[in-house]
Formats: structure tokens, C-alpha cells, sequence
């Protein structure tokens, strides 16, 4: 347990102290709002294509430490490339590479984690930590040395990340069979599997959109790089004890049940970024981050494990989270448009919206699956 609570605290922390510094430094270089829309919708985009082939890829082969360790490198090397060629050109190129190789690895440690014996959450909670640290550093390297300098963090924590999946030698794995592309077609016909992804692809892609143009907003609104990464440590430290509370809460509750909460904490969430623009006010709505993302990733591969096969849950966890790189992409682009033509605010206006449509959506459950195909309900 304590290596795979490593590998979730160096990834994550290798993202929190990338992703969103990204839009600040294409800022820099003169890309306007449209401009760094199509380019992380772009990036969501072709990730999107790319994950289900990695958890195929997983399933088929069960050789996720290599898949993961050459993901990794990847990044690194993306990293060393972008410092040294910071264009738009090489923007578009480097992101695109960049969200491929990151929302690769994302559901394959979670593939990972909820194949052994031990609790996803206490281990999934290492990565909220790690990605408060990252962006933390990351936003002092910024302050200190340039906006180029996060990028260094970047290469530094990959490497890091390399180093603790080759120590991966034995892990307390279950066994499964290894699935055939018959166990993935059934995946797809599995309703209350299908429904949850039509709830990722809002909930899931608001946060990759927020991701994109968070450290935008929050200049934007008066704040400075230092009390920007000071916040998102604030921000993310907070989903911690959610997501250690969240497994606990399923017993009583229902993992469906606390996945509405959490939505219904996301609308909350992005009305207050909305109607109250303020560094101050937003620094203070950590526990609604902590409720709404915490028990989100703290419950939604588990959540997954429930109800799709064992053979198979690589593949749906990589789906999942490809089906929030699509809301996301959507998003990016949608969010670019909106920046340049009403400002940074108006962007949590639609997340507020889109988040009260996904919790109406993933109530009724099937009966959604039921106004597309009545043979898919009836075979379930």
C-alpha cells in the first residue's frame, strides 16, 4: 500500500504542478482565449481517442508498469522540449502530446489501485495531496523564476514518478481473466454504466475545463501567483478527508447517493465562482471542492467496480475518464469562445448550468438508457 500511496502523490503531484499553469504561460506568449481553446480541446480531444486504447491495451496485455513507465517519460521529455521552444506552434504540439500521455495514466493507477486488497479511497487521497503540493511549488517556482519555470517542477516529479513505478515489483493484485473485445462490447450495453458516463462527461468535463482556466479567473479577479497556488493547496487539501470519509459513507448510504451530493455540491461550487468573483470568498469555498471533487474521485472507480466486470474494469475506468476528456474538450473550446467574448466569469455561469442538468440526468438511472433503447433495459 505504501507504493502505490507513493505513485498517486508523485503523479499527482507531477499534474497539480503543470495543468494549470499551462493557460498562464500561453497567456505569456500572446495565445488569446480562442486560441488556448483550441488548443486544449484539442489535447482533451485526441486523449480522449487515446484512453480506452490504453485500458484496452492494460486488459489485453496486464503489463500496466511499462505502459505507465513510457507514459511517463514522455512527459518529462515534453517538459525539457516546451522550455527550451515556448511558441504556438510548439504550444499546440506539447499540450496535445502532454494531455495524451497524463489522462493516459490517470485511469490506469486507478485500474491499478482497485484491483489489489486495499481501500481506493485511503489510497486515491495521496493524489489530492500530491496535486496540492505540485501546484503549490509550481506556483512559487512561477513567482520566483518565470512562468517557463513550472516546467522544471514538471521534469523533475515525472522522473520521480518513473523511479517509484519500476519499484513496483509485487503489489497484492487480485487475478482476473484477461478480457476479449466480446467482455468490452458488453461494457457498452451496460446501463447503469452508460448513464454514469453521461454524468462524467459534465461533471468530469467542468472540472478539466476549470483546470484550464482557473489560474486565469483567479488573476482575473485580483489574485496574485502566490496566493494562487497557496489556494489551490487550500483547494485541494480539502478533498482529503472526503475522500477518506467517502468509503465509510457508501456502507450507509449508497455510492450512488453521495455521487448526487457531490454534484449537487459542484453546482453550489461554481454559483459562488460565479456570483461572487472574489480571491477571498473563493479561497473560502474549500469544503465545497473537498465535497463535491473529493467524493467524486473518492467514489467513482470503486462506483465503477460495482458494476461492470472484473474483467473489464480497466477498460471502464479508462472510458470513464475519457468520457471526461470529452465533456472536457467540448468545454475548453466552448470556454475559449466565452472568454473573449464575455468574460472569464461567464465560463462558471455554464458550469453552474451543466452541473444542474448532470444530477438530473443521473437520478433517474435507467430510465435515461430507456428513451434510447428498450432492448438494452430489457436485457439488464
Amino acid at each position: 500500500m505504501l507504493r502505490l500511496s507513493e505513485l498517486y502523490f508523485i503523479f499527482y503531484f507531477t499534474l497539480g504542478g503543470s495543468l494549470l499553469y499551462f493557460s498562464n504561460l500561453f497567456s505569456s506568449i500572446g495565445i488569446d482565449g480562442k486560441t488556448s481553446g483550441l488548443i486544449f480541446s484539442s489535447g482533451s480531444l485526441i486523449a480522449m481517442l487515446f484512453q480506452p486504447l490504453m485500458g484496452i491495451l492494460a486488459d489485453k496485455t496486464k503489463k500496466n508498469k511499462e505502459i505507465l513507465s513510457s507514459l511517463m517519460l514522455a512527459i518529462g521529455i515534453m517538459s525539457i522540449v516546451f522550455y527550451f521552444y515556448s511558441n504556438v506552434k510548439m504550444s499546440f504540439i506539447i499540450f496535445v502530446l502532454y494531455s495524451m500521455a497524463v489522462f493516459g495514466v490517470m485511469p490506469l493507477i486507478d485500474g491499478i489501485a482497485v484491483s489489489t486488497t486495499y481501500p481506493f479511497g485511503k489510497l486515491r487521497l495521496w493524489g489530492s495531496i500530491g496535486f496540492a503540493a505540485g501546484s503549490f511549488i509550481s506556483g512559487k517556482s512561477i513567482s520566483l523564476f518565470g512562468n517557463k519555470s513550472f516546467l522544471i517542477v514538471t521534469l523533475i516529479a515525472a522522473i520521480s514518478t518513473i523511479v517509484i513505478i519500476m519499484s513496483l515489483e509485487k503489489i497484492d493484485v487480485k487475478e482476473s481473466e484477461k478480457a476479449n473485445f466480446k467482455d468490452i462490447k458488453n461494457l457498452m450495453k451496460n446501463p447503469d454504466y452508460l448513464v454514469f458516463l453521461m454524468f462524467t462527461i459534465i461533471i468530469l468535463g467542468v472540472v478539466n475545463a476549470h483546470n484550464s482556466y482557473f489560474s486565469i479567473y483567479f488573476t482575473k479577479i485580483g489574485g496574485n501567483t502566490t496566493f494562487f497556488g497557496i489556494v489551490v493547496f487550500l483547494l485541494t487539501m480539502s478533498e482529503v478527508p472526503f475522500m477518506n470519509l467517502s468509503a465509510r459513507g457508501t456502507v450507509k448510504y449508497g455510492s450512488k447517493n453521495l455521487l448526487v451530493v457531490a454534484g449537487v455540491m459542484c453546482i453550489v461550487r461554481w454559483g459562488v465562482y460565479y456570483f461572487f468573483p472574489m480571491p477571498n470568498v473563493i479561497a473560502g469555498t474549500f469544503l465545497l471542492q473537498g465535497a463535491s471533487i473529493g467524493i467524486f474521485f473518492g467514489l467513482a472507480s470503486a462506483y465503477i467496480k460495482t458494476i461492470v466486470s472484473k474483467k473489464t474494469i480497466s477498460t471502464a475506468i479508462t472510458t470513464f475518464m475519457a468520457a471526461g476528456t470529452l465533456g472536457g474538450t467540448i468545454l475548453q473550446l466552448i470556454s475559449g469562445n466565452i472568454l473573449d467574448k464575455y468574460g472569464i466569469e461567464s465560463i462558471y455561469f455554464m458550469f453552474f448550468i451543466l452541473c444542474g442538468i448532470a444530477v438530473v440526468v443521473f437520478i433517474p438511472g435507467k430510465k435515461i438508457i430507456t428513451l434510447f433503447s428498450k432492448e438494452i433495459y430489457n436485457e439488464n
